[in-house]
C-alpha cells in the first residue's frame, strides 16, 4: 500500500514538473534579425496562450505600413514523454517598409486579456545599409496574399 502511495505521488510530481511553465500567457514582439534600409520586412506581435481583446498597435516611426494587421490564430499540440499539452497563439502581423533612415522605432503594443492590459517592450531596430541580394534573402512582398508567418 505504501509503495502504491509513493508511486502515485511520484507520478503527480512528474506531471507537475513536465507541465510547469506550459500555458503561460505571453505577449511579445518578433522582429527579423536584419532589416535593410528601404526594404520591406515582417513584424509580428504574438499573444501566446490567451484570447485577447482590444489590440492596439504602436506608432511605427521610420517606416510605413504596407499591410496589416493580419490576424492569425495558429495552435499546436505537443506530446513529450507521454505527456501532451497545447499552445495557441494570436499573431498580429504587419508588413512594413523602412524609410531611408538609420533606425526604426517600434513602440509598445497593448492587448487586454481577462481584464488585464498586457504590453510589449518597445524596440529600436538599426537598419543595415548594405544591399540585400535577391537570391540570398526572399522578398517579403512575395508573401502577399498568404500568411507571412
Amino acid at each position: 500500500m505504501i509503495k502504491k502511495a509513493k508511486f502515485t505521488v511520484f507520478i503527480f510530481f512528474l506531471i507537475s514538473v513536465a507541465t510547469y511553465g506550459r500555458n503561460n500567457v505571453r505577449f511579445e514582439l518578433i522582429v527579423p534579425e536584419k532589416v535593410y534600409s528601404g526594404q520591406e520586412f515582417t513584424l509580428i506581435f504574438r499573444l501566446e496562450n490567451a484570447e485577447g481583446q482590444d489590440f492596439r498597435a504602436p506608432e511605427f516611426s521610420g517606416c510605413q505600413v504596407i499591410k496589416g494587421p493580419v490576424v492569425s490564430r495558429p495552435s499546436q499540440y505537443i506530446m513529450e514523454w507521454g505527456i501532451g499539452w497545447s499552445q495557441s497563439y494570436t499573431d498580429y502581423t504587419y508588413i512594413l517598409k523602412t524609410d531611408r533612415k538609420k533606425k526604426v522605432k517600434i513602440g509598445s503594443a497593448t492587448v487586454r486579456v481577462d481584464g488585464n492590459l498586457l504590453k510589449t517592450t518597445s524596440r529600436t531596430i538599426l537598419l543595415d545599409k548594405s544591399t540585400a541580394l535577391r537570391w540570398s534573402r526572399p522578398s517579403v512582398s512575395s508573401h502577399r496574399g498568404r500568411c507571412p508567418c
